[in-house]
């Protein structure tokens, strides 16, 4: 294993962003038209960290540049003290249009988390708390 040490300027940032543009060529198995499809997507994600990292937090996007189309959307916030944390999550889906894979057009997830040291990270399961309905 090769360890690579991060470059001087990476070290102990407190704010981080990324930036990246996705291009995927594809074929549809679920339609008639042979023709591939090229989707174009926008992925953003900017992430918060105190110096302590006793907070934090996270926000990320997944946007569709062919369907004008925000796809996912996620915004994530964390609390720790010595002994404990705990962690909420909003996350969005916006999910395509005109297949039977996807029944719901969108869903909506509330997620939590809770870690005791030594013990580990107890959570919601699936998002259980945002449930999610016909829209």
């Amino acid at each position: 294993m090769i360890y690579l040490p991060e470059p001087p300027f990476c070290r102990n940032l407190l704010l981080k962003a990324c930036l990246a543009w996705l291009r995927q060529n594809r074929r549809l198995a679920s339609t008639l038209d042979l023709a591939p499809r090229m989707d174009n997507y926008v992925v953003a994600t900017a992430t918060y960290r105190s110096a302590t990292n006793r907070i934090g937090g996270t926000y990320s996007f997944n946007y569709d540049l062919g369907r004008d189309t925000l796809l996912t959307s996620r915004i994530m916030a964390y609390y720790n003290v010595q002994c404990c944390g705990f962690a909420v999550e909003y996350q969005t889906y916006n999910f395509p249009q005109g297949t039977t894979a996807f029944p719901v057009a969108k869903d909506r997830r509330f997620n939590f988390s809770f870690t005791l040291s030594g013990l580990g990270t107890f959570s919601n399961f699936f998002g259980a708390m945002g449930g999610s309905g016909l829209q």
